[in-house]
């Protein structure tokens, strides 16, 4: 452990691995280190962890972290597919930002304690006590940027190339507006933004574009627990939790298939609805 202003700034330079910077409230940081592979012409992702944590003080437990990282590829691996490329003998044609890259990663977690009830600050006497004592209130928030769309049209050259990108358009936004945004009439990629490519030739469009990305996720669950003592080792404690508690609607990446009829429609929904849950449970 070491004060943050006595950091050297060479730590800071990615070389042959991944640097996480942990940041406690008390102003002092921890660095480590995790292994990184890739081909020698990439760099390694950069990436920054801030932790603030605040220890059961009060009755309250908190602890939220933010990260920031940046990831460029020529290849990536997602749902159990390869990191296969449109052209295998110019790698370098398909260096792009990461269609797994997230910039910006928010989580917050807390338990509080409410000062209700037997040792507590207020009602801490008689009826009132057993009634307004023993609860808790949970907490979990999540935020995220959503992640590049990777482009495709179909394949049609006879080449064992493992993809075919479409052709990009010069001065046309990739992306529609999000306000009002209604799936079933509004598009959320511009079609005149791409282009099936001619035939027997590769398409000009990048792997993905930092600018394009799917829905950003936001997501809450909150949750109230009750303990209530029935005898020296008898205790009957209450839950209930709600799941994505304002029912918020994340959709899922858009079709990205240029030769789609579809293509930049979104038609499903990347979270699930609002769920909740009780629990009546006898700890012994």
């Amino acid at each position: 452990m070491q004060p943050l202003t006595q950091i050297d700034r060479e730590a800071w330079r990615f070389i042959n691995s991944v640097s996480i910077i942990t940041v406690a409230v008390d102003g002092v940081v921890n660095a480590m280190s995790a292994e990184w592979c890739a081909p020698v012409s990439l760099k390694p992702p950069l990436i920054g962890v801030f932790v603030g944590e605040e220890r059961f003080t009060r009755g309250l437990i908190f602890l939220a972290n933010y990260t920031w990282s940046k990831t460029i590829s020529d290849g990536d691996v997602q749902a159990g597919g390869g990191p296969g490329g449109q052209d295998f003998y110019n790698r370098a044609l398909e260096k792009a930002i990461s269609t797994n890259d997230v910039p910006h990663i928010v989580n917050v977690s807390y338990i509080y304690e409410l000062p209700f009830g037997r040792g507590k600050r207020w009602l801490s006497e008689g009826v009132a006590a057993r009634i307004a004592g023993g609860w808790s209130v949970t907490g979990i928030q999540q935020y995220s940027v959503g992640k590049p769309i990777a482009l495709t049209a179909n394949n049609t050259l006879p080449l064992f190339n493992a993809l075919l990108r479409p052709d990009a358009v010069p001065g046309a936004h990739r992306k529609l507006s999000w306000d009002r945004f209604d799936p079933n009439v509004d598009r959320y990629i511009n079609p005149a933004a791409f282009a099936v490519p001619p035939a027997l030739r590769f398409g000009s469009a990048a792997r993905a574009y930092t600018d394009l990305r799917a829905p950003a996720l936001y997501n809450e669950s909150f949750g109230a627990i009750k303990r209530t003592p029935l005898k020296e080792n008898l205790v009957l404690t209450f839950r209930a939790e709600f799941f994505n508690a304002f029912n918020r609607v994340v959709f899922s990446a858009p079709a990205a298939n240029v030769s789609n009829a579809n293509f930049g429609r979104i038609s499903g929904q990347a979270t699930a609805p609002r769920q909740g849950q009780l629990a009546l449970r006898l700890e012994f």
